[in-house]
């Protein structure tokens, strides 16, 4: 047979060369198969010639050579997704993982190869459990040499990222032995230690507490300050940032590695490498412990020029080690200083929505540490109103967190924020984001029949009673996290509306707006929300303009608030109870109330209720009985 090409190859004859064909015949036919792979649309055309399942077979032929020259075409293939599928069909992982102890040469090249190929699949790590093909692995990480080790390595680094295997691993000593590696002569082998440690260690605890025990912090400090392997550093930082999300250990790596991770930052480095260190900070800032130790001039020059990348990535996340940073008001005014506003303004009036979002997010946190005076002369006001006006709903907690900010800490905005439009913005937002929030509510409600068993199946396991709270916890959490943004919209029109200055005219403009009818459908809604104490709040600072009062009233709002005084919730009947109350100065309310016999309720809670609500429900009564 000659050299083939996709065009001359018979795809059919070489598939019975495979199966029926003498040993020449074998031969010939791998050969022209190795052509075959490295040319165009070769590997989609060996793949759907199902070539695949007779050179697994070859794999266990007696004849060295033809073993050799499938294990060759095999592991070329495993190199390509593409083919994965068929290669697992085919039973090659358990053929490799039989015959790889006492193999050698370029036959054991071939099979490392094979394993690394397929080592990125999902169900890489499953199929090795169940043909138990750790110890072979093991072994030649150990004790193998040569390119065979360095596969077998990358096979062992993907292993380490399946949850249910970690330990197992840990078991076996995978840990010591990476210890061991990333002190070796090859950069390789220290490489996929680290990148071994780094995917043991992701999302998992004990996994990251057995790597600090085992004392393998020094040597990946050391990769990271002296390592000449770009990716042997990225993967270093990655190990050590996942042991940072504990915070003694942060707390302790801090001063150890934060000049070297703003020198990579701010070096001629791979932005990958950047990346890797970047995130090994984010990681570390996000700890109270460590904020003296990173915020100085140095860092804050080399992650503001970060922010001024063109790679999208590295910009986000500069926003997001700003946004940790500027939580602690002390921090403020040095970024300020080192020129960060600026940056961020540019950021707003040019970027993608996403850092958009996350700029506005540091101007959040500077202006609630009463840092925001120079965003505001820097035409901030009018920024943050065309950002709202042309932002999609749920881009806009942040700047509608920087608008509440400004109506309770800088008096001398309030005027530019009329005038700039922004009441309209906030009414928008509360009207298009409460559609968003009642999908977040009913997504939640209808998850799958497999999901709810799981939840079912988790609650029934929980030991402890503090387990359940906790995550009672985390659900309310979350779901003030959907409500975030038309939160803080209602928030600032609560502030705005009782202005002594600026009040009047922002109760009448909001209540000529069309929000009565989004009101009162968060009034009737059946669960209880941080988003509808909020809202009872701005009805009661709303309730001197009739015609708004009025539409409430067509609303059924009386009987809204009647639910409501039965709820469990204290806060939501105490912020009830003082809502009824100055809502009872309108005599068109008064009357529906007593019409849907509220007076008793109120009467109920002027003698059951807190002392707030009892003394809320006595003004009430009063007017309602005027």
């Amino acid at each position: 047979m000659g050299v083939a090409t996709p065009e001359t190859t018979d795809l059919s004859a070489l598939l019975q060369a495979l199966n029926l064909g003498a040993d020449a015949d074998k031969t010939n036919a791998l050969r022209e198969i190795q052509a075959l792979m490295t040319q165009e649309d070769g590997i989609e055309k060996l793949a759907s010639a199902e070539v695949v399942v007779p050179l697994v077979k070859l794999l266990k032929t007696e004849l060295a050579e033809q073993k050799e020259e499938a294990a060759h075409v095999l592991a070329f293939l495993s190199m390509d997704e593409f083919v994965h599928e068929e290669l697992f069909d085919a039973n090659l992982l358990e053929t490799v993982i039989e015959l790889l102890e006492g193999s050698s040469g370029k036959l054991a090249e071939s099979f490392a190869g094979i394993l690394a190929g397929l080592s990125p699949c999902e169900e890489f790590g499953a199929r090795i459990v169940e043909c138990k093909g750790l110890p072979a692995i093991l072994k030649i990480v150990e004790s193998g040499e040569g390119q065979a080790r360095d596969d077998i390595s990358l096979a062992l680094g993907n292993l380490a990222l399946y949850d249910e295997i970690k330990e197992e691993l840990a078991e076996r000593g995978v840990i010591k032995l990476c210890i061991g590696l990333l002190t070796s002569e090859s950069e390789t082998l220290s490489d996929r230690a680290a990148f071994t440690l780094r995917n043991l260690a992701e999302e998992d605890p004990e996994s990251q507490k057995r790597i600090v025990e085992a004392g393998a912090v020094e040597p990946l400090i050391t990769i990271l300050k002296t390592g000449s392997f770009t990716v042997q550093k990225q993967h270093a930082a990655e190990a050590l940032s996942w042991i940072a999300a504990e915070e003694e250990q942060a707390t302790t790596l801090a001063p150890l590695v934060a000049e070297t991770l703003v020198d990579i930052i701010k070096g001629e480095n791979p932005d990958e490498l950047k990346e890797a260190a970047a995130e090994f900070f984010l990681q570390l800032s996000g700890h109270n412990t460590t904020t003296s130790v990173l915020v100085n001039e140095a860092s804050l020059a080399a992650l503001l020029q970060l922010a001024q990348s063109e790679e999208v990535t590295l910009v986000d996340t500069a926003l997001d080690i700003f946004q940790n940073i500027t939580q602690d008001a002390a921090e403020c005014a040095k970024f300020i200083a080192a020129g960060g506003l600026p940056i961020l303004v540019k950021i707003i009036k040019e970027s993608v929505l996403e850092l958009q979002d996350q700029a506005l997010a540091v101007v959040m946190n500077l202006t609630y540490a009463e840092a925001g005076q120079p965003f505001i002369d820097a035409d901030g006001v009018s920024l943050l109103v065309e950002f709202l006006k042309n932002a999609e709903p749920g881009y806009r907690a942040s700047a509608t967190g920087v608008v509440w900010n400004l109506t309770m800490y800088y008096e001398g905005a309030i005027k530019s924020l009329v005038d700039a439009g922004a009441i309209e913005q906030l009414v928008e937002v509360i009207k298009t984001g409460e559609e968003e929030i009642q999908w977040e509510d009913v997504e939640g409600e209808e998850d799958d029949e497999e999901e709810e068993e799981e939840a079912a199946e988790a609650a029934a396991d929980a030991e402890a009673e503090g387990e359940e709270e906790e995550d009672d916890e985390d659900d309310e959490a979350e779901e003030e996290d959907d409500a975030n943004e038309s939160q803080h919209a209602v928030n600032a029109l609560i502030e705005l509306s009782n202005n002594e200055t600026h009040g009047a005219d922002v109760r009448a403009r909001i209540a000529t707006s069309d929000l009565v009818d989004v009101l009162n459908e968060v009034l009737k809604a059946e669960e209880t929300t941080s988003f509808r104490v909020s809202v009872l709040k701005l009805v009661a600072a709303l309730s001197t303009e009739k015609d708004f009062v009025a539409r409430l009233v067509e609303g059924e709002v009386a009987s809204s608030l009647l639910a409501l005084l039965k709820v469990d919730d204290e806060d939501e009947r105490e912020e009830t109870i003082s809502a009824i109350a100055v809502l009872a100065e309108n005599e068109q309310f008064r009357a529906k109330f007593v019409e849907v016999k509220g007076v008793e309720a109120v009467e109920a809670l002027a003698k059951e209720g807190s002392d707030a609500q009892k003394e809320a429900a006595a003004l009430a009564l009063t007017r309602l009985q005027a």
